[in-house]
């Protein structure tokens, strides 16, 4: 062999051997790029999901928040209306008449009077203009009843005490109001907060 075929298959041999080599870095770069792909296309698929649960997160708390708000408006509007509803109530119960508040503290005694012969108290205007009716009348029907010596701070009602059971039952008409109005407020509010 001469030198030029050695140099000619020299040659040939290092043509093969850069395309062997150049085919197996392809092939790497191909692997290598396939798999940084695949990579890619994870992270945008996990990353979208993120995205997706963040805003559909988001999305229903604000809903949420948005129900919350006007339950919460709706029930300050209701205890609003309530407000109103037992101020006039009770306004009309302190301007009644005399006779009719007699005949409702007749009733509400002796609906609520247990032993039929408790001391009533009143508050002081109420002592001098009906305190001896009220007696004489529950009285008429078997009771009891006395005055109690002191006057209570009340706007209209009375309150019953038994000093033999050291009990007193609280019939100021405010009471009985105040009362009403809390489970009233308690029903809206446990009606209105149910989700």
């Amino acid at each position: 062999m001469g030198f030029t075929e050695i140099l000619n298959k020299l040659e040939q041999d290092f043509e093969e051997k850069k395309k062997e080599i150049e085919s197996s870095w392809d092939s790497k770069i191909k692997a290598e790029k396939d798999k940084i792909d695949c990579e890619i296309k994870d992270f945008i698929k996990q990353k979208c999901k993120e995205i997706e649960k963040n805003t559909e997160e988001k999305y229903y708390s604000i809903l949420l928040e948005a129900k919350l708000a006007q339950r919460n408006a709706i029930l300050k509007k209701k205890r609003e209306m309530i407000e109103d509803v037992f101020e006039g109530a009770f306004s009309q119960i302190l301007n009644m008449d005399d006779d009719k508040y007699l005949q409702s503290l007749i009733i509400l005694i002796s609906k609520y009077s247990e032993s039929k012969s408790e001391k009533i108290a009143l508050n002081e205007t109420d002592i001098k203009k009906i305190g001896e009716k009220l007696i004489s009348s529950l009285n008429k029907n078997g009771g009891n009843f006395s005055l109690y010596g002191q006057p209570v701070k009340v706007l209209k009602g009375a309150i019953l005490k038994d000093e033999k059971k050291l009990v007193e039952i609280n019939l100021s008409f405010e009471a009985i109001m105040k009362h009403k109005k809390d489970l009233l407020e308690n029903h809206i509010g446990k009606s209105i907060h149910v989700i």
